[in-house]
């Protein structure tokens, strides 16, 4: 007698696979706050929706100072707009 287990079609798999990468990839729109108190560009509770940007997030710096602590190497599109500050320090 055949063994008839049911396993995912390859299409399933795939689909699953695909979609788990398109909304790894997705953009969000964050908008500076400054409430993490710290004033650091990475820190997620300073940003609205709280969260780190990623590469692919679009930011907004509508008032106050965000100052990178870290690479600000973005690898990648970042649309940065607003009438806020960035301040990068050299080396950074």
């Amino acid at each position: 007698m055949k063994d008839k287990r049911r396993f995912p079609s390859a299409g399933l798999l795939l689909s699953s696979l695909l979609l788990s990468q398109i909304n790894a990839n997705a953009q969000t729109n964050r908008v500076w706050t400054g409430a993490g108190g710290d004033g650091a560009f990475t820190t997620a509770e300073n940003w609205d929706p709280a969260g780190a940007p990623l590469v692919e997030d679009n930011l907004t710096l509508s008032n106050g100072m965000a100052t990178n602590t870290g690479n600000l190497n973005r690898g990648g599109l970042t649309t940065i707009s607003g009438t806020g500050a960035l301040d990068v320090p050299a080396g950074r």
